[in-house]
Formats: structure tokens, C-alpha cells, sequence
């Protein structure tokens, strides 16, 4: 293991570039030392540095000009006060693999910029998390229209400005999230993914607020045209999980409150939610908020859990996809509990005329009305409820109303069979 260093800008190919006069190997360490270098092939290597070192200068920048290039780094990225990744390619994927780094401690630029429309893939341990709490600079900033996906978890940074986020997108195309997405601690807390522009959000993992002692804004917070798409649970903590003031966000778990007072775990407003799941209201706040009627919507299957008298949603707009889920929780005012089921027939329930009689249902809003006989009361092997009947009893009258509603050969001659009354009539006719 070696540490290699840049003695002028140029491209990573360019043997003159480097201090050894050779390209640097898998296991070198390699520092910037206040250059410019373009990643222009394929490379392994053991750490990217801009910090100084023993003869080395703080500060440079490893740029991608060009795409289809992948970067494998075994240990951390070590960096100072200047951007360590420039992406500006048009076109094509870089892919940059950090195999042992929970990295990119927040700083006073930004560590990452994505600027060419290419397409951008991160995978590592964890993004975001620490940093001097006063300092007002996004991990990693997105501008351009390309896709970015990140495979980890994402965690914010702590701090007093809105701006310092750890991923922070003013532009277009799909920011994938394959991990959990976690709010800051400490102090106050900046959102942990800001989304402005015409990007879509997808997360495949939990959301959860931030734990901050002063609490600040939500873990996400999303104000693009495009979709927000979160596919786990979404929780409050001492900030919101996520604040939604534009486009449309999908989410598809559990939304549940936080823990501190008045915290919900979404905000709603002038966007739309469509949701699928359980509502839990925590001790401290409802899951759900809406003060925007007009211009928002929110679509939710439920059931809505409450938490002692705090109910599941405090939303001045509400639509259910009804299901055998769609429920509420609340307190009656002896302070019993009450589920409460909509008596709205799209509910799918059958009319009291289809349930058995004296069955209650709807959570006791209704009673069946159809009566169904005892199988002793139904003739012997005749379908009755889920069983047959067992009755031997014959009726003389209903035998004989057989015999003149059958059209079998054997029921058309017994009523044809002659009597003694309808003989000594047809004898009288001819007297």
C-alpha cells in the first residue's frame, strides 16, 4: 500500500499525471493534492483523498467527464473543505462502489455534484450523517436531468440552515433511494433528502424524523411536479417524516406520529396522498396532517389506530378506498373505545337480508334479517344452511301438490288414475 499523488491536472490515464510516473494500483491510497483529475477508465483502489498529507496539499477534485466508467474504492473517501466528486458527463453511467464507508461527513461545499445529465450509481454503507452543525452545504447536490440511485442509508445532516441537506435536487429525472432514509440528530435538523424541480422520488425502505432536540423539518421533504414514491413505513420522530407540498406522493406501509408533540409523520399540502396501509396516531400527535382542502387530496385505506384520545388523522380532507380494513379508532365520551365501520354500501358488506337473522355486523350497525329453518324442520337429505334436513315427517297435501306440479310419465298417470267417484260419474253421464 502506497499513497500516490497528483502532480499537475489531467486525465487518471496520463502516467505523467501521477508523482510515481505510473497509473496507481488497487491498493494505493490516492490523493488529489489540489488538482483536477478526470476518471477517464475503469479503476480499484484503496482510498480517494483530497486531504494533505506529508508533501501533499489539501483540496482537488476527482471530476467524470466522460460516462460508462466505474470507480471501486475499499475504504473511505477522505476529503477537506473543496468537492471531491464532480460528475458532468452527458450521457451514459458512472458508478461509483465504496465497499467499507459509512462516509461523506457534511462539510462546507458540497462533497458531490451531479451536473451532467448523465446517469449516477452509488453504493455504500450509509450518506449524510455529523458534520459541523452551523455549516450550510448539501452532501451532495443534483442538478442535472440524469437518473441517481443510491444504494444505503441515507441520514441527516444536523444543523440550523434549511439548505444543508444531505442529497439536494433542483433537477429533473429518477432519484432511486434502495435503503432507509433517516432525519439528523442534534440541535435542529435540515431535511435529510430535498426534492424541488421535476424529479421523482422512489425509497425503498422505511422513512423515520428526525431526532433533533429542537426538532426542524421533515426527513424528506418534496416539492416537485414529478411522484414521490415510498415503499415501507413512514414514522414521526421529533420532526415529520415527510413534508409534502407538491406533486403526488405514494405510500405503501404504515404511516404512524412522532414523538413530541403536534409532530405527525406526513404533512400534506397542496399536493396529493394516495395511501395503503395502516394510520397510527402515536401518544404525542395524530399520523397524518391536511389544513389544505382545497388544493390537496388525500386517499387512505386505513384502519386509523388512535393512541388514547389522540386520533389517526387530523386532516380537513379525507377519501377512503373502502376495504375490510377501512376503520377508525376513536373514544366515546365515557371514554370507552369504539371502532367505528362505515355504513357506505361500497364497503362491501351483504344487506341485513343476506345475514342470518339476529347476527350482528358492521360493528354492531347492523342485524341480519334472513331466517333459515333447523335441518329438523327441513324434509330428510333436502339442502338446508350447510347441511341437509333430517325430518321424517311426510305431508299428505304436500304429497299430492308433487304429483300435479311433476311432469315425470309416473306423476301424469296418477292423475289420470280412475276413482270410484270419477267412474260412477262417467256412468251417470250416460244414464
Amino acid at each position: 500500500m502506497a499513497n500516490v499523488w497528483a502532480i499537475k491536472s489531467g486525465d487518471w490515464n496520463d502516467v505523467t499525471v501521477w508523482n510515481t510516473g505510473a497509473l496507481p494500483t488497487s491498493t494505493d491510497d490516492i490523493y488529489a493534492n489540489n488538482f483536477s483529475i478526470n476518471i477517464n477508465q475503469n479503476i480499484t483502489v484503496n482510498s480517494l483523498r483530497n486531504t494533505a498529507n506529508t508533501g501533499i496539499t489539501a483540496g482537488g477534485t476527482f471530476t467524470f467527464n466522460t460516462g460508462n466508467i466505474t470507480v471501486n474504492i475499499s475504504n473511505t473517501i477522505f476529503y477537506t473543505t473543496a468537492t471531491i466528486f464532480s460528475i458532468t458527463a452527458t450521457s451514459g453511467l458512472v458508478t461509483i462502489n465504496i465497499t467499507n464507508a459509512n462516509i461523506l461527513v457534511n462539510t462546507n461545499v458540497e462533497l458531490i455534484k451531479h451536473t451532467g445529465n448523465c446517469n449516477l450509481t452509488i453504493s455504500l454503507i450509509s450518506l449524510g450523517s455529523g458534520g459541523d452543525p452551523y455549516i450550510n452545504k448539501s452532501v451532495l447536490t443534483k442538478t442535472s436531468n440524469g437518473n441517481l440511485t443510491i444504494t444505503g442509508n441515507i441520514i441527516g445532516t444536523s444543523g440550523a440552515n434549511y439548505t444543508k441537506n444531505t442529497i439536494y435536487n433542483s433537477g429533473g429525472g429518477n432519484i432511486n433511494i434502495i435503503g432507509n432514509v433517516t432525519g439528523g440528530g442534534t440541535i435542529q435538523n435540515a431535511p435529510a433528502i430535498l426534492v424541488e424541480g421535476s424529479a421523482n422520488l422512489t425509497v425503498n425502505g422505511n422513512v423515520t424524523g428526525a431526532s433533533g432536540s429542537l426538532g426542524g423539518y421533515a426527513t424528506i421533504v418534496f416539492s416537485s411536479s414529478g411522484t414521490c414514491s415510498i415503499i415501507g413505513n413512514l414514522t414521526g420522530n421529533v420532526s415529520a417524516g415527510l413534508y409534502l407540498l407538491a406533486g403526488t406522493a405514494n405510500v405503501n406501509g404504515t404511516i404512524a406520529g412522532g414523538n413530541f408533540a403536534g409532530v405527525v409523520g406526513v404533512i400534506v399540502q397542496n399536493a396529493i396522498l394516495n395511501h395503503v396501509g395502516t394510520v397510527q396516531a402515536s401518544a404525542f400527535a395524530s399520523a397524518i396532517s391536511c389544513n389544505s382542502p382545497i388544493t390537496s387530496t388525500v386517499i387512505c385505506t386505513g384502519p386509523f389506530l388512535k393512541n388514547g384520545y389522540i386520533v389517526a388523522i387530523a386532516s380537513q380532507t379525507l377519501r377512503i378506498n373502502f376495504n375490510s380494513n377501512s376503520y377508525f379508532q376513536f373514544k366515546k365520551s365515557n371514554g370507552e373505545d369504539i371502532d367505528y365501520v362505515s355504513t357506505v354500501e361500497g364497503y362491501n358488506y351483504p344487506t341485513p337480508a343476506d345475514v342470518r337473522y339476529g347476527v350482528s355486523y358492521k360493528s354492531g350497525l347492523a342485524i341480519g334479517t334472513c331466517h333459515v329453518p333447523t335441518p329438523d324442520n327441513v324434509r330428510k337429505n333436502i339442502p338446508v344452511d350447510n347441511t341437509v334436513g333430517t325430518s321424517d315427517n311426510v305431508n299428505a297435501d304436500d304429497i299430492l301438490q308433487a304429483i300435479q306440479d311433476s311432469s315425470l310419465p309416473i306423476a301424469q298417470r296418477l292423475r289420470n288414475v280412475a276413482t270410484v267417484e270419477s267412474t260412477g260419474a262417467q256412468l251417470e253421464a250416460y244414464q
